[in-house]
């Protein structure tokens, strides 16, 4: 029961009645429509699709397609002139381009070189990737709209390419955030780590990173001193190896949710 979405104190009352399984609810009435729809795609065991609301939202998406995603870390100490304690410091990038329906996706990305301020670099490469039109899908709104303008403040001179860029994004979590697609494998969840499985069967358990803060921390304590692996490699190498596996499948993901989404859709 308490993976009823924002199912709060409702959560709680279920579970002082002796409800300990959301199939065992009794009747929807008292729930909110976005829980209703919940409870009935765990009653049926299928996921629930409003279909033209979905289509509307795909309608929206043109190819070719740039998925992406940032990976950032965040200090006490900023290393930078300019910044706050705190503040999300994009060090790496994953980039899926896709150029009609039928293709493949071929992914680029982007870590920083270690000791360096690689905001400009990463910007830079970014910019040369990313397709020149077609929709930017990210999952998410706010965070990649904010790694881009944070980065056009560093280089004043791409601010037009950014802007360019940050007008053509397509935020993909809009039809799961407002429940036009539910799976009920997501658990009331509605971030890539409960989607990505629930829609595909495959998610990050043999990843050596399985979340972004582990993924942030492991770079900032890798970019200071020299350590080794068990092989014998620098660990930096296994370091960089190990973060572009975990940030290449956040895009990876995107690109297999989204041809989810278009499967349901055209149904």
């Amino acid at each position: 029961v308490f993976t009823l979405h924002r199912g709060g104190e409702r959560s709680r009352a279920l579970f002082g009645d002796g409800v300990l399984d959301l199939r065992e609810v009794p009747e929807f009435s008292a729930f909110s429509d976005r829980q209703r729809i919940q409870l009935a795609a765990i009653r049926s065991g299928e996921p629930f699709v409003d279909v033209p609301r979905l289509r509307r939202f795909l309608e929206n998406i043109r190819y070719p397609l740039s998925f992406l995603d940032f990976e950032t870390y965040s200090v006490a100490v900023p290393p930078y002139e300019g910044l706050r304690p705190w503040q999300h410091i994009p060090f790496q990038y994953s980039l899926h381009l896709k150029m009609d329906a039928g293709s493949l996706a071929a992914h680029f990305g982007f870590i920083e070189a270690k000791g360096s301020d690689g905001r400009r670099p990463l910007l830079e490469s970014l910019l040369e990737r990313i397709f020149p039109a077609g929709s930017v899908i990210v999952l998410g709104n706010n965070f990649e709209r904010t790694m881009l303008s944070f980065l056009a403040e560093v280089c004043p001179d791409q601010r037009d390419a950014v802007d360019a860029v940050t007008a053509r994004i397509v935020d993909l979590s809009v039809p799961f955030q407002s429940f036009w697609f539910y799976h009920p494998e997501q658990h009331g969840r509605l971030s890539l780590k409960a989607i990505l499985p629930a829609l595909t069967g495959s998610g990050y358990e043999d990843l050596h990173f399985s979340d972004g803060l582990q993924a942030s921390i492991a770079y900032y304590l890798g970019s200071h001193g020299e350590t080794a692996d068990a092989r014998g490699a620098p660990a930096e190498t296994a370091l960089r190896d190990q973060l572009s596996e975990y940030c290449a499948l956040d895009t990876r993901g995107l690109v297999d949710v989204l041809t989810a989404l278009e499967r349901a859709a055209a149904t």
